[in-house]
């Protein structure tokens, strides 16, 4: 790993500060830059993608949407919800059985899966009731 700057423990401590609820690079600056008010977006960008390429955090592709960011490493699968966009951990086993069941006449050599249920968070599901 490269050396651990000041501007990049900053981001760091800010991701650490969302609590699993997994936020934009944009997000993240908004945060930061309350912290370092001279550190550019760029900057910030740059040290997600560094920290992310060195396995420190875990930049989460969704579909139609921006990356996120996950500072819980180990493999596990989100939850995006419809309504408010907010993105959770799943607290279930990872399927390593999942790879069993790829037809064995395929070219590629998988190295892992990513997993994103959808549906609404339980906020947006109290408040599409009332």
């Amino acid at each position: 790993m490269k050396r651990n700057t000041h501007q990049q423990q900053t981001v760091l401590d800010v991701l650490d500060t969302f609590k699993g609820t997994h936020p934009t690079a944009d997000k993240i600056y908004e945060q930061v830059s309350l912290y370092m008010p001279t550190i550019s977006r760029a900057t910030v960008y740059r040290i997600l993608n560094n920290v992310a390429e060195e396995g420190v955090v875990q930049r989460v592709h969704l579909p139609a949407s921006a990356d996120r960011y996950d500072d819980h490493l180990g493999h596990h699968y989100h939850m995006r919800c419809n309504q408010c966009g907010l993105i959770f951990d799943v607290a279930m086993p990872v399927m390593e059985s999942i790879y069993k069941k790829l037809p064995a006449t395929s070219e590629y050599e998988v190295s892992g899966h990513d997993i994103v249920f959808t549906g609404l968070c339980a906020k947006c599901k109290a408040s599409n009731k009332q």
